[in-house]
C-alpha cells in the first residue's frame, strides 16, 4: 500500500504543477501519521476544532501538507528501499 500512495504522490508531482498536497486526518488518527511529521515530510498547516464527533466526543480535524521539496527527499530514501519506479 506505501508503494502505491508513493506512486500516487509522486505521479501527481510530476504532472500537476503543485507545489504541496494536502492530508486531512482526524486527531484520534493522527498517531499513524506519528513518523512522517517527526521527519518533517508532512506539516501541520491548520487545526478545525472539535470539527469530528466520534466515540461520544468531538475531535479535532488537522490538515496536514507535504511540500514539493520535503517529497523530493524522501522519494530519493524510498528509492534506495524500493527500487526504482
Amino acid at each position: 500500500m506505501m508503494e502505491g500512495c508513493g506512486l500516487f504522490i509522486d505521479f501527481l508531482f510530476r504532472t500537476q504543477p503543485l507545489r504541496k498536497i494536502y492530508l486531512r486526518a482526524p486527531e484520534y488518527n493522527l498517531q499513524r501519521f506519528a513518523s512522517v511529521i517527526e521527519v518533517g515530510a508532512f506539516r501541520i498547516e491548520g487545526r478545525l476544532n472539535e470539527h469530528r464527533f466520534y466515540d461520544g466526543r468531538y475531535w479535532d480535524e488537522i490538515i496536514l501538507a507535504l511540500y514539493l521539496p520535503q517529497w523530493r527527499e524522501m522519494r530519493k530514501n524510498l528509492l534506495s528501499v524500493l527500487g526504482e519506479w
